[in-house]
């Protein structure tokens, strides 16, 4: 190992570098598990709250803008998914289509975009909720500027209005980098590595959020075990109102109702439907250039991929 901890192997037998690494990595983990159950708060589920009306929203757009001579376009989708206990599953989707002519639409003014457009839709949503899935962060780890400005106002917006009508809302996170309980840990992991490694299914512990919009608010950082599907941790960012149900109640619901993902069923669910959505740009993509073909004769050119190599977009 050198000095930066780094392990180097020459491969000359791939099932023995195998057993290696599989040895070395379970020791290491048995060493955390023990070194941090210890020291962390970690409570077990108890008995969950059911809501009467359960919303999740969730949006979805092409991993890039399709980039064409005279034009680039990108779509945004925005599902929003009703369920009431005993009732059937409702969903509404809103799409939006972005272009620019003659230049290239920045994916970070996309993004922004869909944010606006899912907190828009929450707000009109969180008048019929017992309680409101967003899935991502409540409010974009982002400056208040620039195109992200709208985004995050209508974020803290829709917060406050939860928290006054007394409605629960929760960010469920896919994708977390953040290091706040390692470093008062000392370990050189992220904290859903650490919560994925120590919690047994049916386990969660609190985290005061480094967040300061949601530190302001109550808002509190989970990493939870669900009690089925991957047995990753799963990580929340739940705003209950005083005089909500606590934590452990909320925490307890999402865990028992965890799909093969291990992710609430819901948000699987709103996911999946917003993702169905995005295909719908390479539709349109084609019937441009059908239309482009009676409008713009010669110069049809302006329909054609600024690359040529790319026929399709990466969705």
């Amino acid at each position: 190992m050198d000095k930066q901890g780094l392990d180097v192997f020459e491969i000359t037998d791939p099932r023995a570098i195998a057993d290696r690494l599989a040895l070395r990595i379970s020791r290491i983990g048995r060493e955390v598990i023990e070194r941090t159950r210890s020291v962390l708060d970690i409570r077990s589920i108890c008995s969950p709250v059911h809501p009467r009306i359960l919303y999740a929203i969730d949006s979805a757009y092409p991993s890039r803008a399709v980039d064409l001579v005279g034009l680039s376009i990108s779509l945004v989708a925005v599902v929003s998914v009703r369920f009431r206990e005993g009732d059937k599953v409702e969903a509404r989707t809103k799409r939006r289509l972005l272009a620019s002519y003659f230049s290239e639409i920045e994916q970070d003014r996309v993004a922004a975009f869909a944010r606006k457009e899912e907190r828009l839709t929450a707000l009109r949503v969180i008048e019929d909720a017992d309680m409101l899935l967003i899935d991502g962060e409540i409010v974009p780890y982002k400056r208040a500027q620039g195109y992200w400005k709208e985004p995050v106002s209508l974020s803290i917006e829709l917060l406050r209005k939860a928290l006054r009508k007394g409605i629960p809302i929760v960010g469920v996170i896919k994708r977390s980098y953040s290091t706040e309980l390692a470093q008062e840990l000392g370990l050189d992991l992220n904290d859903k590595s650490i919560a994925s490694l120590v919690l047994r299914r049916g386990e969660f512990i609190e985290i005061r959020p480094s967040f300061r919009v949601l530190r302001e608010h109550g808002c509190k950082v989970i990493y939870y075990k669900p009690l089925r599907g991957l047995g990753e941790a799963v990580k929340l960012e739940a705003c209950i109102p005083s005089g909500g149900p606590d934590t452990c109640k909320i925490v307890s619901y999402l865990a028992r109702e965890a799909g093969s993902s291990g992710l609430p069923w819901i948000i699987d669910l709103v996911d999946s439907l917003s993702k169905k959505e995005v295909s719908l740009i390479e539709a349109i993509r084609s019937m441009l250039l059908n239309k482009l073909a009676i409008y713009a004769g010669e110069n049809i050119v302006v329909g054609y991929p600024t690359n040529p190599q790319e026929r399709r977009t990466k969705l």
